[in-house]
C-alpha cells in the first residue's frame, strides 16, 4: 500500500490521501486540463479478468446514472494493473465521519438524512439495481450538505476477490439484511439496511453486536432489541416504523424505500406537533426549512398551484404503493423549483402552492416538471398527471402567507386544467412569450369562465416538447367531453378543452388558505 501523492492516473493528479481502508485509497484530484476537482479510488486488488470485467460493468451502470443525491461516476480506468474509479468530489466526508460510532442524532436530523437516501435508493430501484452495502460509511455529504449515496456494490466485488475478510466486509454485515446474507438480496434488503442505519442512528448502537457470524445469526433469527428500551423518549409510533423496515420477511417491509421513508415523515410530524422532539437547533443537513414569510417575494410574483388528477381513484388503484408515488411527485417539484428560485408557500396531499419573483423561473420550472413526469418510470399500470396553473400579479403578503384576488384566481386556473396540462393567465403569457426557449411555446385557449371570478379571462396552455400533446378548442366556457387526441400515447389521455371537474371545487378550499408550510 504506497502513497500516490503527485502521480497521474488517467487525466488527473493525485493531489492529497482523503480516505484509506482495506481494498482502496481514495484521493483527491485534480484535472489537468481542466482543473476540476474529483476523488480518486484506487483498489489495491490485482483483480482477475472476470473479476475486473464484473468491475467495469458496475462501474459503467454507475456512471449512467443521475439523480441528485447520488455520487457520480465519470471515468474508469486501469494503470499498472490496478483498477480506479473517478468519482464526484464530496467535500463534506462521510456521515460516518460526521457522527462518529455512538453518536445519537437529533430526530430532525435523522428524518431529513433518511428523506434523501430513500430518493437515491428508490431511483436505483427504478433501475432495476440493488445497492447492497447502505451504510453511513458509504453516505456522503455535498457542498451544501446534502446527502450523497455512493459505492453500490463495488466493495462487495472487490471483497469477494480477496481471500482474507476485510473489515469493511465485516462492518457492511451490521447492515446486512437475512435475505442478502442467504444469497437472496432484493430492493427490499437496502429498505432494512437504512432501517439499521435509523435505528442506530436514534439510539447510539446497531441493533445487533459481537462477531462477525454472531451478527449473522441475529439478523437471521433474532428481533431487533425495542428501541424505547434503550430510549425511552423515542415515539412509540416511530419506534413502529423502523421495527417494520427491519422485519425479517421482505414481504412484510414497507412496500417500497420511500413508503418507508415518507411513514418516517408523518410519525415524526404527527408525534412532534405542538412540542420538539430530539430538535437541533440549525437545519439538518441538506434540508431546508420551511419558508418563513419573510423568505416569500413580494412585488410583482407568479404564483403557481399544482395537483395530481386522480389523485383519489390513484390512491385506490395503488393501494401501499400509492405514499412512493407521492414521495417522488414532491420530490420532483421541489427539486425543479427550487432550481429555479421557487420558494414553497404551502404543500397539502399532491397539492403545491409555489411563488416565483419571475414569471420566466415559473415557466422553465413547470416544464421541468413535466419532462420529468412524462419520462418517470412509475410503477405499472399507474398513469400519473399533474396540473398546472399559474397568474402573475401583486398579493399581499401577511403573516400567514399570500392574500388578494391574484391568488384565488391562479387557483382557480389550476382548478379548470387537465392532468398534464400547464394553463396560464393571460399577464402571465405577456411576461413569457418573448423569453421562451426553443421547445417550449404557447398556445391560446380563448376565454374562459373561473369560478367566482366574473367575466371570462383569455387563457394559454404552455405546451412542452417531449411531454403528451394537448389539442384544445376555443371556447366561452362551456364543458367540452375529452377526446383522446391521434398523436397521444396510448396509456395517456389528451384533454381537447378546459372544463372544470367536480373534484377541482373541492380543493379550492385549500388552494385559497395560501400559508407557508
Amino acid at each position: 500500500m504506497s502513497d500516490r501523492v503527485g502521480q497521474q492516473l488517467g487525466h488527473y493528479r493525485l493531489l492529497r490521501l482523503i480516505g484509506r481502508g482495506s481494498f482502496a485509497e481514495v484521493y483527491l484530484g485534480e484535472h489537468l486540463h481542466l482543473n476540476t476537482q474529483a476523488a480518486i479510488k484506487v483498489l489495491h486488488a490485482h483483480l482477475s479478468d472476470d473479476t475486473s470485467e464484473q468491475l467495469r460493468r458496475e462501474a459503467r451502470t454507475m456512471a449512467r446514472l443521475m439523480h441528485p443525491h447520488i455520487v457520480r461516476v465519470l471515468d474508469f480506468g486501469v494503470e499498472d494493473g490496478l483498477p480506479f474509479l473517478v468519482m464526484e468530489y464530496a467535500p463534506g466526508g462521510s456521515l460516518r465521519q460526521r457522527h462518529p460510532k455512538g453518536t445519537q442524532l437529533p430526530l430532525d436530523a435523522v428524518v431529513s438524512y433518511v428523506k434523501q437516501i430513500a430518493e437515491a435508493l428508490y431511483y436505483i430501484h427504478a433501475q432495476k439495481l440493488i445497492h447492497r452495502d447502505v451504510k453511513p460509511e458509504n453516505i456522503l455529504l455535498g457542498s451544501h450538505d446534502e446527502v450523497l449515496l455512493t459505492e453500490f456494490d463495488l466493495a462487495i466485488i472487490t471483497q469477494s476477490s480477496r481471500s482474507q475478510q476485510t473489515q469493511e466486509a465485516a462492518g457492511s454485515v451490521i447492515y446486512m439484511a437475512p435475505e442478502q446474507l442467504t444469497g437472496k438480496p432484493r430492493s427490499a434488503s437496502d429498505q432494512y439496511a437504512l432501517g439499521v442505519v435509523v435505528y442506530e442512528w436514534l439510539c447510539g448502537d446497531p441493533p445487533f453486536s459481537g462477531s462477525v457470524q454472531q451478527i449473522a445469526t441475529q439478523h437471521l433469527s433474532a428481533p431487533p432489541p425495542p428501541l424505547r428500551a434503550k430510549v425511552p423518549t423515542v415515539p412509540s409510533a416511530l419506534e413502529q416504523v423502523v421495527l417494520k423496515a427491519l422485519d425479517k420477511d421482505p414481504a412484510l417491509r414497507f412496500p417500497n424505500v420511500q413508503a418507508f421513508a415518507l411513514a418516517l415523515v408523518e410519525a415524526f410530524h404527527t408525534t412532534s406537533h405542538g412540542r420538539t422532539l430530539f430538535a437541533s437547533e440549525q437545519p439538518a443537513a441538506g434540508e431546508q426549512k420551511g419558508p418563513s414569510v419573510l423568505d416569500l417575494p413580494t412585488g410583482t410574483v407568479t404564483l403557481l398551484f399544482t395537483d395530481i388528477e386522480g389523485s383519489t381513484r390513484l390512491l385506490q388503484q395503488l393501494g401501499d404503493r400509492y405514499a412512493g408515488v407521492l414521495a417522488e411527485c414532491r420530490q420532483v417539484l421541489r427539486t425543479v423549483c427550487q432550481e429555479w428560485n421557487g420558494r414553497e408557500v404551502d404543500t397539502q396531499g399532491d397539492a403545491f402552492f409555489v411563488a416565483f419573483a419571475r414569471a420566466t423561473d415559473a415557466v422553465l420550472a413547470v416544464a421541468d416538471a413535466q419532462r420529468a413526469f412524462a419520462n418517470h418510470p412509475w410503477p405499472e399500470g399507474a398513469a400519473v398527471r399533474v396540473r398546472m396553473g399559474m397568474h402573475t400579479g401583486e398579493p399581499s403578503r401577511t403573516s400567514d402567507g399570500y392574500v388578494g384576488l391574484d391568488v384565488h384566481r391562479a387557483a382557480r386556473i389550476m382548478s379548470a386544467a387537465h392532468g398534464g396540462q400547464v394553463v396560464l393567465s393571460s399577464t402571465t403569457c405577456n411576461l413569457v412569450e418573448q423569453d421562451l426557449p426553443d421547445d417550449v411555446s404557447l398556445r391560446d385557449l380563448g376565454e374562459h369562465r373561473l369560478q367566482d371570478l366574473g367575466r371570462p379571462r383569455r387563457l394559454f396552455q404552455l405546451v412542452i416538447a417531449d411531454t403528451c400533446p394537448f389539442s384544445s378548442r376555443r371556447s366561452s366556457g362551456a364543458s367540452r367531453n375529452c377526446t383522446p387526441c391521434n398523436t397521444c400515447c396510448a396509456a395517456r389521455m389528451c384533454v381537447c378543452s378546459l372544463s372544470p371537474v367536480p373534484a377541482a371545487r373541492a380543493r379550492l378550499a385549500w388552494a385559497c388558505r395560501w400559508q407557508p408550510s
